[in-house]
């Protein structure tokens, strides 16, 4: 599952008997207690982290993993770097930062994830 549809394409090239689903954490199609296992891959700062988390737990059964995974800093530095002088790019990238910060701080979110 990914929200990138070009994502998608690509990952159902290389695993054509998989299926793939197009959708944002924040809103999963899947009906509670559906998953004995789920991973997330460095996704997560780039959510409305509170919501992704209850809808995890909503379609994670009973006793179930999760299973996650976070870019380090220095990636983050990087991608900012490479967004610059792009506003919208940057601006996301700037999100991205202070609510990783904000959550290893605090337990809490800066908010919802800009457009």
């Amino acid at each position: 599952m990914d929200i990138a549809l070009d994502q998608l394409q690509s990952a159902a090239k290389k695993f054509p008997s998989r299926k793939f689903i197009q959708a944002r954490a924040e809103s999963l199609p899947f009906p509670d207690s559906a998953f004995q296992s789920i991973v997330c891959e460095v996704a997560m700062p780039s959510m409305n982290i509170p919501v992704a988390l209850s809808e995890i737990n909503r379609i994670l059964e009973p006793g179930g993993t999760v299973h996650f995974s976070l870019h380090a800093f220095r990636f983050t530095l990087y991608e900012l770097r490479l967004a610059f002088p792009k506003p919208k790019a940057l601006m996301f990238r700037l999100w991205v930062m202070v609510n990783g910060m904000i959550l290893h701080l605090t337990g809490k979110t800066a908010g919802p994830r800009p457009l």
